[in-house]
């Protein structure tokens, strides 16, 4: 990169990515406890720092897409 260029950068929204986790978990009818568990959680607490945006890794976030049944990408993706 030459001075003075800028580059781009992708950043991610995790408050939007958890607020997404939160519509799918709700649409899907699974308690914050039960999507908890499935993720090997010793208490539902986790859960709502996610879906806040929170402690989200994008390994979590594959983990969450998977438990819930979609994907990736329809976690990220915000409308």
């Amino acid at each position: 990169m030459m001075k003075g260029e800028k580059q781009d950068r992708y950043q991610l929204d995790f408050w939007s990515i958890g607020n997404n986790i939160r519509k799918v978990r709700e649409e899907r009818g699974i308690s914050k406890f039960d999507l908890a568990n499935e993720l090997g959680l010793s208490d539902d607490r986790s859960i709502y720092y996610y879906e806040n945006g929170d402690k989200l890794t994008l390994q979590r976030i594959a983990q969450i897409s998977k438990v819930l049944g979609v994907t990736v990408d329809s976690l990220l993706v915000f409308n």
